[in-house]
């Protein structure tokens, strides 16, 4: 699913504030969800590896994961089991 400006995309890293993003995509796998293909300020956004991903568009949470590298974040459910999970986030 390719999400454009006409979505008003935003990404938040772990508790960080929203900022904008031009476009991404949202692969969805029977097993698994990715997020990929960020272009933030006309390049390819890297995602600091580890951190807490949540796509926003118009005001609503699109998709939360756990950044797997610089350039993939894989879904939540996918990542973690809830005894691995900090002890201030729930799946």
């Amino acid at each position: 699913m390719l999400i454009g400006p006409e979505r008003d995309p935003h990404l938040q890293i772990d508790d960080g504030v929203p900022f904008p993003v031009e476009r991404c995509e949202v692969v969805r796998q029977v097993d698994h969800s990715l997020l990929t293909a960020v272009v933030h300020g006309g390049e390819a956004y890297r995602f600091p590896v580890g951190a807490r991903v949540t796509l926003w568009a118009g005001g609503s949470v699109l998709f939360m994961g756990r950044a797997m590298t610089h350039d993939r974040v894989l879904d939540l459910m996918s990542t973690e089991a809830a005894g691995e999970l900090r002890t201030d986030e729930t799946i």
